[in-house]
């Protein structure tokens, strides 16, 4: 038995079963299986067992917290589907795929941004189970231009081929899922193609300073060989990095040109 109300999460894997008792005094046993989740009341007694624990999740919710969202005094134990519940709710599903992906990493980060998410989310349950009517803010459909602005620098001092989808994604307080998907809203392009073509498009101004060979530019700008790096050139702008290349060293040969001919004729 414990004091505060829980609220188990299980994903891919996740098998077990709750037996509990009622308040009448009957013993009931439930299986629990992958994508549910398992709301215990305070003061419940019960008893788990699972045969792989580690694809589950346990929230501990703070009385206020069950407060807000329960009429009145509960016991006893609700067993639900989470999937049709976060179709109700998009971001149902993108919270409880941060708190998993944040929960399955070797360095988990400050406890204050575990504590925000499962919060968030243990709020939405307890309201789509006890308040299925009442509505609720969805998820942002598309980034303020305030974060995308953020976004965008922090790519253009990441060009060197050291960023993932998931750094951006943590850079803008999201799953990598539900970002990506609000992302591409904002820019037409999924994180990973906007990544790459800032990439190359750096590497086609370091050329076109007529300072750097292919292979130097493809390199600066995290390309493991000028194949790859040509490649995309034509992809996204129908250039090839020769092409640039030698377009800037016939502009630069041409102004060196002529300022050799004007010091000419002064002398």
């Amino acid at each position: 038995m414990d004091r505060q109300a829980q609220l188990f999460l299980t994903f891919d894997g996740a098998d077990g079963e709750i037996t509990w008792r009622r308040r009448s005094g009957n013993i009931v046993t439930e299986p629990l299986h992958a994508h549910q989740y398992c709301f215990v009341a305070p003061a419940c007694l019960y008893a788990l067992r699972w045969r792989n624990a580690a694809d589950v999740v346990l929230l501990r919710l703070g009385d206020r917290l069950v407060e807000e969202h329960l009429a009145g005094p509960m016991q006893g134990v609700v067993v639900e589907d989470f999937k049709p519940l976060s179709r109700l709710d998009g971001c149902l599903w993108s919270l409880a795929e941060a708190l998993w992906e944040t929960c399955g990493r070797p360095l988990s980060p400050a406890a204050s941004f575990v504590e925000g998410i499962g919060t968030a989310l243990a709020s939405r349950v307890l309201e789509r189970q006890f308040h299925p009517g009442k509505v609720i803010a969805k998820a942002p459909a598309v980034l303020s231009q305030s974060v995308l602005k953020r976004l965008v620098s922090h790519v253009e001092s990441h060009l060197d081929g050291g960023l993932s989808v998931e750094d951006l994604a943590r850079q803008a307080g999201l799953c990598e899922s539900h970002f990506s998907r609000i992302f591409k809203n904002a820019t037409g392009s999924s994180p990973s193609q906007f990544i790459l073509k800032c990439r190359v498009e750096k590497g086609l101004e370091l050329l076109r300073s007529g300072e750097f060979r292919v292979a130097d530019a493809a390199f600066q700008v995290g390309f493991c060989d000028q194949s790859h790096f040509h490649r995309h050139c034509r992809k996204f702008f129908g250039l090839t990095p020769k092409a640039v290349l030698q377009k800037a060293q016939s502009a630069k040969s041409y102004r060196e040109n002529s300022e050799t001919s004007k010091i000419a004729a002064r002398n």
